[in-house]
């Protein structure tokens, strides 16, 4: 009789012992995951501040040699503008989900709002720059475009460090699920 009744404890326990180690590894499996696609948002918002002033150098340099190539402006343009929409709502490429707090929604759309007064101006400056419009109506946009690029890059910074936080809240948890499971192997034990 006794024989049976620790056979069951031991079995009781081989089942608990094996049913919190694969909760262990699924959760480390699933927060790892979350965190390889915190680093893809982080390296997109960082590339943003890259961008812009990309951006802002070609808008300097075209206005200083208006012969000069576009193509660069555009695929900087076009990229900012893939990058900004893919940290708003995600985007189907790189499997993105929509910004994990408030906090960051609220810093996105400042983003948003400062990049479309930015992009505005760099569409006149395009316009401008095609029609052969004289200097000093083009000066003007660059004189826009050189103030208002500080705070979008300024912006755009607190956008990466907000997401940045939000990545290591993330890998703080997964330690302290990893350290109370180890409490509780140690209490199985």
């Amino acid at each position: 009789m006794k024989t049976s009744n620790i056979s069951t404890k031991i079995k009781i326990l081989g089942i608990l012992f094996t049913l919190l180690m694969a909760s262990i590894v699924a959760a480390t499996i699933y927060l790892n995951n979350k965190n390889e696609k915190d680093a893809m948002i982080i390296n997109i918002a960082g590339k943003q501040r890259m961008l812009s002033q990309n951006i802002s150098k070609n808008i300097f340099y075209l206005y200083l040699n208006k012969t000069a190539s576009k193509d660069e402006l555009n695929s900087s343009i076009e990229e900012f503008i893939y990058n900004l929409e893919s940290l708003k709502g995600g985007n189907n490429l790189t499997k993105l989900k929509e910004s994990p707090n408030i906090q960051i929604d609220k810093q996105l759309l400042k983003v948003e709002h400062l990049w479309s007064n930015f992009y505005k101006n760099i569409q006149n400056f395009k316009a401008l720059l095609e029609n052969g419009t004289k200097n000093d109506e083009l000066k003007l946009i660059v004189d826009g475009v050189y103030n208002t690029n500080t705070n979008l890059l300024y912006e755009i910074d607190a956008l990466v460090s907000l997401h940045t936080i939000n990545s290591e809240q993330k890998i703080s948890f997964l330690k302290n699920t990893q350290y109370f499971f180890a409490i509780l192997i140690v209490l199985l034990i």
